[in-house]
Order: C-alpha cells, then sequence, then structure tokens
C-alpha cells in the first residue's frame, strides 16, 4: 500500500489515503494547521519533506501505507530551491538561478540529514527522481537531458549526458 497526502496551500488544510497495489483508493482522515508549503516531496519510504521557499522553514513528517501521518519536527536555514525531488531516500535540492544544488537523505522515521553542497550544474528545467536513486535533468529550451544517480546516503555521481530530446512539458518517474 502506498500513502497519499492531500494539501491546501490556500487554507492550510490537508487530507490523507493509501492506495493499495490493486488501485484501490480508501480515505484515511484529515488534518489541519499546516504551514504555507511551496514544496512537498516524498520519499521511497514515506518520509515527507515540507518547504517553504519563501522563508528557508522546513519540516519532516512520516505517511505510512495505511495513511497514518505523524508529524517528526520543524528545520530552518535551507536554501532557496526551485526543484526539490526524492530519489528513494534521498533528496536532491537544485536552484535553477544559481546553479547550486545539495542532498540529503530522509529516513523511515523522517529524521533529516544534510549530506552537501554541489554547485556548477547547468540549467534544467525539469528534474525527476527515480524509486531507485536515479536522477534525469531536463532542459526543455535545448532538449539537452542528462542522469545521475543518489545512493542510500544521498551521495551524488554524474552518469552521463544527452542531447535531441524532444520537448517535453512534463516528465514523471514511474515506481520499479
Amino acid at each position: 500500500m502506498s500513502g497519499i497526502l492531500f494539501y491546501n496551500f490556500s487554507n492550510g488544510e490537508g487530507a490523507t489515503a493509501r492506495l493499495d497495489s490493486s488501485g484501490n483508493y480508501t480515505s484515511a482522515g484529515s488534518l489541519s494547521g499546516f504551514a504555507e508549503w511551496t514544496h512537498i516531496v516524498g520519499s521511497a519510504f514515506g518520509g515527507l519533506l515540507f518547504y517553504n521557499k519563501a522563508t528557508g522553514e522546513a519540516a519532516t513528517a512520516v505517511l505510512d501505507g495505511a495513511g497514518h501521518y505523524t508529524f517528526v519536527g520543524n528545520l530552518s536555514g535551507f536554501a532557496e530551491w526551485t526543484h526539490i525531488v526524492s530519489a528513494g531516500p534521498s533528496l536532491f535540492f537544485y536552484n535553477a538561478n544559481t546553479g547550486d544544488a545539495a542532498t540529503a537523505r530522509l529516513d523511515y522515521a523522517g529524521n533529516y540529514t544534510f549530506v552537501g553542497n554541489l554547485s556548477g550544474f547547468a540549467e534544467w528545467t525539469h528534474i525527476v527522481g527515480s524509486a531507485f536513486g536515479g536522477l534525469l535533468f531536463y532542459n526543455k529550451a535545448t532538449g539537452e537531458a542528462a542522469t545521475a544517480r543518489l545512493d542510500g546516503g544521498g551521495n551524488y555521481t554524474f552518469v552521463g549526458s544527452f542531447s535531441g530530446f524532444a520537448e517535453w512539458t512534463h516528465i514523471a518517474a514511474a515506481a520499479f
């Protein structure tokens, strides 16, 4: 089963549900009192990272396969990120304006561990992470793409670059 989180930026309300392998959807509960989050990213193991680009504030929580939500804690001092994606239990942060990036890890219990800063990235319009740690970077304007990998510890390894992609507006990863 997979836990699903719904969030409404306008009123701070949320809801949880579960989705089983047969496609059966079951509502699990409602939540309220959320702060304003510009990004919410779920990791492969149920951890959630909430981030507000304007304030640099963040928080973590856990959502289990039954749709039960547990708040873990607040975080502060984040840089400005335009993209945040999960790749397995690891997180990749990217700022399209500066080319800076960072990696972190979000464990089963929702504990956040910063791994390290990275710099010198090309301009990417899309970044997608896979459940097994793969990353795909894509630039819609140029058709350029690249791949990399984040291991279970959040360590980044560049794999390769590609050119000649068509113009895509959306890119999504599918589990496994």
